[in-house]
């Protein structure tokens, strides 16, 4: 069976979540999230 995903495709919603892939635009925010102590470490 060969079936073909397209992952950067999927994007899952609800009312309080939005699971998406990763944009340039999101670099930034991501650097502060991981900036947190204990957050960055524990993602190595």
């Amino acid at each position: 069976m060969d079936i073909q995903i397209d992952i950067p495709a999927i994007k899952l919603e609800t009312q309080r979540l939005l699971l998406r892939p990763f944009n340039k635009s999101d670099l930034m925010d991501f650097y502060s999230y991981a900036s947190v102590p204990g957050v960055g470490e524990m993602a190595g």
